[in-house]
């Protein structure tokens, strides 16, 4: 499923549209290194927790997701933002105008893919890889009808909303198999809280807009703003006393470092 899309793409449309559609994709993917560092890391302890501790296997759950979005919303914040920008500066207008939709379009469903990682990995942790696999041959028709379809009637970027729908089919149904199959009572569970997902919803709706200023300084100028006030916001609503306090230590000995260097 990862490469079907390109396939079709090339076979209905032309290999320019396949350009146009497999630059963003190879830029936008290269964020899932994020969530695939953090989750290496994690994954030990899901597997520790899943033998009987499913109290801090929720609780890990729950943390792996904040930190996920913590980190990649402001970084989706920025590629929806300045989407136009960089292809025109990188590449050329031509560029720009069919590119930066689709890269703007497949961050949404890489934020969504990095955090239904998190509910992946725990699955396979509690000792059900069978599962992914599963899924994936359940999905693989719908998304095979939907990238015919959506390509034929939007062309690329029907290519890119099958692909974020079907990741987002995916991630709801990790979630949703993930709590099911813990043992944790319905009102212990730990799930992300609403006022995350409503500020990543924000992040991501105000990025948009901001491709509406054409003047390029105003534009950057605002992006750098808003980045910088959001950062603020998570650090003093989103982090918990000993997160902070470890933050402030991690950015203490990288300039001790580099001061050394």
């Amino acid at each position: 499923m990862s490469y079907l899309d390109r396939f079709i793409i090339g076979a209905v449309l032309t290999m320019t549209a396949v350009a146009y559609y497999v630059t963003p994709y190879e830029l936008i993917t290269k964020l899932l290194i994020i969530s695939g560092s953090l989750l290496s890391v994690i994954f030990p302890a899901f597997s520790a927790y899943s033998n009987g501790e499913h109290n801090k296997l929720m609780r890990l759950h729950a943390r792996a997701v904040k930190y996920i979005l913590l980190v990649l919303v402001p970084v989706v914040f920025l590629v929806i933002a300045l989407a136009v920008p960089f292809f025109k500066f990188w590449l050329n207008d031509d560029f720009a105008q069919h590119s930066s939709i689709i890269l703007q379009i497949l961050a949404i469903g890489i934020l969504i893919s990095s955090v239904s990682q998190v509910s992946s990995s725990a699955i396979q942790a509690m000792g059900r890889p069978d599962i992914t696999a599963k899924l994936h041959m359940m999905e693989l028709p719908l998304y095979l009808g939907m990238l015919w379809y959506l390509i034929h009637s939007m062309g690329i970027i029907g290519a890119a909303i099958a692909w974020v729908v079907r990741i987002v089919i995916d991630t709801t149904l990790y979630f949703y198999l993930f709590y099911r199959l813990s043992p944790v009572e319905r009102q212990d569970r730990e799930i992300p809280h609403m006022s995350l997902l409503v500020w990543s919803a924000i992040m991501l709706i105000v990025g948009y807009m901001l491709t509406r200023v054409t003047n390029i300084y105003i534009h950057i100028g605002l992006t750098t703003i808003l980045l910088a006030i959001s950062l603020i916001f998570e650090y003093r609503k989103f982090l918990d006393k000993d997160e902070t306090e470890y933050l402030k230590r991690l950015v203490s000995i990288l300039f001790r470092r580099g001061a050394s260097a």
